[in-house]
């Protein structure tokens, strides 16, 4: 017959007969979705108008695969201080988290930047990191007209 295989909440597919060594082989949980991404400082939000603002996920189980872009508008408001955040993620981050961040026309004073998110948290951040020294937050003030961040994460809940 035609239609989707659906299960009640707390069951899925079981591949116990798999004899793996995993702390559960039962797959509960599957989601696609789409986020609007905002970005604002992390002591003052200030105001930071996009041109554009994209972000999808896909949520397997535990894992999160989140993207997102956000281009500035040709003028902002502005405003904020402390560190660059992305706001308005549909997951709290667990765990590990690992990114990857695209900046065009945004200045960083590092060797790279590196994509974070806080354990318990739905703000994402950029650190910028230098070659023998450690990581400092990317200011909300690299935040400019017409820049352009776009970035993927992978994380847990």
């Amino acid at each position: 017959s035609a239609g989707n295989l659906a299960f009640t909440s707390g069951n899925g597919i079981d591949f116990s007969a798999t004899a793996g060594t995993g702390t559960s082989e039962l797959l509960d949980d599957y989601e696609e979705g789409v986020w609007t991404p905002t970005v604002s400082g992390s002591s003052t939000a200030g105001t930071y108008e996009a041109s554009a603002s994209t972000g999808r996920y896909t949520k397997v189980g535990d894992a999160i695969l989140l993207d997102f872009d956000f281009n500035f508008a040709s003028s902002i408001t502005g405003g904020g201080s402390g560190y660059l955040s992305i706001g308005g993620a549909p997951f709290t981050f667990g765990r590990s988290t690992i990114g990857s961040i695209k900046l065009h026309n945004i200045t960083f004073t590092a060797d790279f930047v590196a994509l974070n998110a806080a354990n318990g948290s739905t703000i994402l951040y950029m650190s910028q990191v230098s070659s023998g020294s450690g990581e400092v937050d990317l200011p909300i003030s690299s935040a400019v007209a017409n820049g352009r961040i776009s970035g993927t994460i992978i994380s847990y809940v």
